[in-house]
């Protein structure tokens, strides 16, 4: 058989061996990295901002057109929509809000080909409103993580608005990177303001004080309380104001309805535009500090592409800006949180073998035998690897906890192998004999386990039953797991046990039998 034939021809087939870790690697090494699974949750939540200072009437409107939209969309079954709060809990403005929209269960388009058509069509037809879309599940395990965008590009700086203008060029570098849709510069242009500047001289002549030239102006824009209503157990003040359109006109100094001064015995009239100027700007409404610095965020999502290879072009985008002196960047967003997660997976998988070959020294009283059983690890890791890739699906969270997994399934085979062929050496068998027999008689064992595991995951890694897509990339690194190093356990394991452990087998058999 296949193994009597490598362990005849060592250097032969430790060269093929080689080889076929190396096509392993070649074939696996491009695949795509992302953070949470790809799901289509049947939802999706629309946030929508408008400009700063939006009064409810016009948020109001432009929602009801952002609606038509949406019901326009044949796969939309239901929404609803809230405004000056969102999916998080907490009140925002009333320019702000969310729309949670429900699609139908029989429809033909995925939920990510849905989102990139009505992302074209809002952008054409709601040009006013910045939209943003995400599904229910991550927009909550955003929000509990704090990284609300996959893509955060932090500029730090002592000058807000050096950072302003940095962050506006970065957000402008990132609308041309490939798969990198809705940068936006998160600095904040200011609330409208209407401020007034009083003549001194003139409203003194006026007859007038500065305290009553204000309440004046306070009444005619915010409007006064002159009595109270009871509407069932609570009062409700009863405010008097000027017309709309005297209010939000840009000459509200010159149009505005007239003041009155105390001359004498009478009142008389006086235009506001003859004791006051008046000047609208954009005070700042937020200030945004980390660590006590300055800080202006970018922020962006990611359609059509792994985030991993999304952050490394948002990378090279942004070291080719440039910046304003003092503006130093920071990345944070899910791709640090990727990261971070890919990070400690790794010490997981680094303790979970350290803590195998720990008690496979024990269980042999040897350290080449469990190197031996070892060396089906790397190709079980690949072969997940490229399972993944033949399958479009990402190494992100799921798959990565898979090929954690897989240490231990995999060293499984590995110690029922070697195991038997402990036990035929102790007989009188030679060594090649022993691993070759021993290879014939656990055929049947680890073949029998190891469909076990895939047919027991297959139904996840078909996307069978409700909530399966969450699951499946691990089900399918798993499975390509299995596949390629059962195979390589029972040639890769008896050859390696044959060049790192010659003549181990029966010595080692002997020794656990005397300790005994």
């Amino acid at each position: 058989n296949v193994v009597h034939v490598v362990l005849r021809q060592r250097r032969r087939g430790a060269a093929a061996a080689i080889t076929a870790l190396a096509a392993l690697l070649l074939a696996s090494g491009d695949v795509e990295t992302g953070l949470l699974p790809a799901m289509d949750e049947g939802g999706f939540v629309l946030d929508y901002e408008l400009p700063v200072g939006t009064s409810l009437e016009v948020t109001d409107a432009t929602c009801r057109r952002i609606e038509a939209v949406l019901r326009a969309t044949p796969e939309v079954q239901a929404l609803s929509r809230r405004t000056g709060a969102e999916l998080g809990f907490f009140a925002t403005e009333q320019f702000t809000g969310d729309m949670l929209v429900s699609l139908k269960n029989d429809r033909e388009r995925g939920i990510e080909e849905i989102l990139a058509d009505l992302r074209e069509r809002l952008a054409r037809e709601v040009p006013a409103a910045e939209i943003d879309f995400v599904q229910v599940m991550q927009d909550t395990i955003q929000d509990l993580e704090g990284n609300p965008a996959p893509i955060e590009v932090k500029l730090l700086g002592l000058d807000y608005t050096a950072l302003q203008q940095s962050a506006d060029r970065v957000a402008e570098a990132l609308d041309h990177v490939p798969g990198i849709v809705a940068a936006k510069a998160q600095h904040s242009f200011g609330s409208p303001e209407l401020v007034l500047r009083p003549d001194l001289p003139r409203v003194a002549t006026a007859g007038l004080t500065p305290g009553s030239l204000a309440a004046q102006v306070r009444a005619q824009l915010l409007g006064q309380v002159v009595t109270q209503l009871q509407e069932g157990e609570r009062l409700v003040d009863l405010r008097v104001r000027t017309a709309a359109e005297w209010r939000v006109d840009d000459a509200f100094g010159e149009r505005a309805p007239p003041l009155f001064a105390l001359r004498g015995k009478g009142q008389l009239p006086v235009p506001v535009a003859a004791v006051a100027d008046f000047e609208r700007v954009l005070a700042p409404n937020e200030l945004e500090r980390e660590n006590q610095v300055p800080m202006v965020r970018v922020t962006a999502n990611v359609q059509g592409r792994d985030l991993g290879s999304a952050s490394a072009a948002v990378r090279a985008a942004v070291a080719a800006v440039p910046l304003e002196p003092g503006v130093r960047v920071e990345f944070d967003g899910q791709q640090r949180t990727q990261a971070k997660q890919f990070t400690r997976l790794l010490v997981v998988a680094t303790l979970g073998m350290g803590l195998v070959f720990l008690l496979l020294v024990v269980q042999f009283r040897s350290l080449r035998l469990p190197l031996a059983i070892f060396l089906a690890l790397p190709f079980g890791q690949l072969g997940a690897l490229l399972a993944l890739r033949v399958c479009g699906e990402a190494l992100n969270v799921s798959s990565a906890m898979g090929l954690v997994l897989l240490i231990g399934l995999l060293v499984k085979n590995g110690i029922i192998l070697i195991e038997c062929a402990q036990s035929l050496a102790a007989s009188g068998l030679d060594e090649a004999a022993a691993l070759t027999e021993a290879a014939r008689l656990r055929l049947r064992p680890i073949l029998m386990t190891t469909l076990a595991a895939i047919f027991g995951l297959l139904p996840l890694a078909l996307g069978i039953g409700s909530g399966a897509d969450l699951q499946r990339p691990l089900a399918i690194a798993v499975i390509g797991g299995l596949l390629v190093a059962t195979m390589a356990t029972l040639v890769v394991v008896p050859l390696g046990c044959a060049m790192l452990a010659p003549g181990r087998l029966a010595r080692e058999r002997s020794e656990v039998r005397d300790a005994r």
